[in-house]
């Protein structure tokens, strides 16, 4: 008989799966459905960057609307990129050469690289980027709404609604790689196992419970075409993966689909996956605490 998970483990797992989902979607028109590509650029990013979250001046510094310039981005090596997303080394290169050839990326010689501060400001970027810090915002709020995510202190915000936007976005960066550390942990690269198994989760539940998820008589089965329709993956990469997430007890097949059974969150690799999207999301509202960032519209 599976084991029933906590309420507060259901909660954090649909919630940042439904965000996830979003930020994939918004990505995906991005770089035309190459979900690595994005990932390598958002790993570079969040390393360049991730020194301003340990000091809350440099974060109010450079907090608002515009980028912090390209003197304050530390450079990030291909191999810190790679471990970073659990990713081999030859492919994080690949997609490393690539972005700097459409130059969203500048080379730093041997220090490494890093992404430009007109990467994020240019009008396509921007189309992407906006969406993600309101869906991130509105992520925050859901989360303080089901108790996951304290309030902010009584004695006011830190970072108002005009300098808490780039931090949002490097929380953000953090939040993603520390959501796919379950999946990073016994899968090479985790993210679009991931992504498959959240949409696939997703997709069976219509009612979109965040605690109780259906029976599995009663989930609505996808198949795995429509759902590299639905992720713009290619079909070929989407069975691929299935199969593994099958053979591991991830996913089943039924006569019109695909579900999540309710036993795979019984397993080692389920328990981790709620355990992981749990404990990225206790980081988050740490973060969100530490900063007392202001949730108000």
């Amino acid at each position: 008989m599976p084991r029933k998970t906590t309420p507060a483990l259901r909660a954090s797992f649909r919630l940042t799966s439904d965000y996830v989902l979003r930020w994939a979607e918004l990505v995906g028109e991005l770089f035309e459905g190459d979900h690595l590509r994005a990932l390598v650029l958002n790993t570079i990013l969040r390393l360049n960057v991730s020194h301003l979250l340990e000091d809350p001046q440099l974060n109010l510094r450079y907090g608002g609307l515009q980028p912090p310039p390209d003197s304050e981005r530390r450079p990030v090596t291909i191999s810190q990129a790679a471990r970073a997303m659990a990713m081999p080394r030859v492919t994080a290169r690949r997609y490393v050469l690539r972005l700097v050839e459409t130059d969203s990326l500048i080379d730093m010689g041997r220090a490494g690289y890093i992404v430009p501060g007109r990467e994020l400001v240019h009008a396509q970027a921007l189309a992407a980027t906006d969406p993600t810090y309101q869906n991130m915002i509105l992520l925050l709020r859901r989360l303080q709404a089901a108790g996951i995510v304290p309030a902010p202190p009584a004695d006011g915000p830190l970072f108002g609604r005009d300098v808490r936007y780039r931090l949002v976005l490097r929380l953000l960066g953090v939040f993603l790689s520390d959501w796919m550390s379950a999946w990073n942990a016994s899968h090479s690269p985790g993210y679009l196992y991931g992504l498959i198994f959240a949409a696939v989760v997703q997709a069976n539940d219509r009612n979109g419970s965040l605690i109780d998820l259906p029976s599995d008589d009663a989930k609505t089965p996808i198949s795995a075409h429509a759902t590299a329709l639905s992720l713009r993956l290619p079909p070929e990469t989407v069975r691929r993966h299935v199969l593994r997430l099958e053979a591991e007890g991830l996913l089943q097949r039924r006569e019109t689909g695909l579900i999540a059974p309710e036993s795979a969150f019984a397993t080692a690799a389920g328990e981790a996956i709620l355990r992981g999207a749990h404990d990225a999301v206790l980081k988050l509202a740490s973060e969100i605490t530490r900063y007392q960032v202001d949730l108000g519209s």
